[in-house]
């Protein structure tokens, strides 16, 4: 019930029910310009699907994009594209898109026998699908957290420890 009654829940629903008109708000929340910047890139997306826009005109097409479709908040603070996968088919097209998915294959097979390093797997999952993380602080972050599961030999969240007890005689 606490739930529900959040003025910012109820907000949000209202906003995404006046999804597909273009009103000039002065101000707006950060669920709107996201889902406004998904929709933009949907649209993009549709035109470039096979090679994209590339690495460093995808931002500048999608600001342009926000310009055309009157998104005025995201046009003024040049947001990206705020989904890694969106982001990514904008700026390598389909041939990107799947080497993503291809990493994401791979860490799911490696990180179903270990229900923590799934856990933070999936947290990395989702976490993607409302951020750019290979765009925010080019990649840091990202890499620093798949690159050690991609390279693993055995569980590193899960690994015993192991003590040696010292029987008296």
């Amino acid at each position: 019930m606490v739930f529900l009654n959040n003025p910012r829940v109820f907000d949000f629903y209202a906003k995404v029910k006046s999804f597909g008109i273009s009103i000039v708000h002065s101000n707006s929340t950060s669920e709107k310009a996201r889902l406004l910047s998904w929709d933009a890139s949907f649209k993009l997306i549709k035109e470039a699907p096979l090679l994209g826009y590339g690495i460093g005109d995808a931002n500048d097409v999608l600001i342009k994009k926000y310009n055309e479709l009157n998104y005025t908040y995201n046009l003024e603070n040049k947001y990206n594209a705020h989904n890694q996968f969106l982001q990514t088919f904008l700026q390598t097209g389909i041939i990107g898109v799947m080497v993503l998915c291809g990493i994401f294959v791979v860490l799911a097979i490696r990180m179903r026998r270990s229900r923590n390093e799934f856990s933070v797997f999936l947290i990395l999952l989702i976490s993607l699908v409302f951020e750019s993380m290979l765009v925010r602080f080019n990649g840091v972050v990202f890499f620093s957290i798949v690159m050690p599961l991609l390279l693993k030999k055995r569980s590193i969240l899960s690994s015993r420890i192991i003590r040696n007890n010292l029987v008296a005689s």
